[in-house]
């Protein structure tokens, strides 16, 4: 196996890992939501799922796949880290601040 199809294969586990830990944390719950949540109670929870799914999309702006490409390269990779990390706390503390907002005022 070459240097750099390994090195993707451990980038890939890397990566992988957090959608496949939710997953499988989900899937582990199911028999306790079965058993203690009413039909309306399990639908808030799938609701919830589904939100966060959608947040974690619109406050990344998907860019973990263009931090990848972009470090890869000639640019200097402290200076993009640290350029899209500011961007994404920046939006990030924005929506929480509009979000309690709102969510106070009801």
């Amino acid at each position: 196996m070459s240097l750099s199809l390994k090195k993707l294969a451990g980038e890939t586990v890397i990566y992988g890992a957090s959608t496949m830990i939710g997953r499988l944390l989900n899937w582990l719950l199911m028999p306790f939501y079965i058993r203690t949540l009413s039909t309306y109670e399990y639908g808030v929870v799938v609701n919830f799922y589904g939100i966060i799914a959608v947040l974690l999309v619109v406050l990344t702006y998907g860019l973990e796949t263009g931090f990848f490409r972009f470090s890869g390269k000639s640019y200097n990779e402290n200076s993009v880290f640290k350029t899209l990390l500011a961007l994404l706390g920046f939006t990030s503390r924005f929506f929480c601040f509009t979000w309690f907002v709102t969510a106070w005022k009801r």
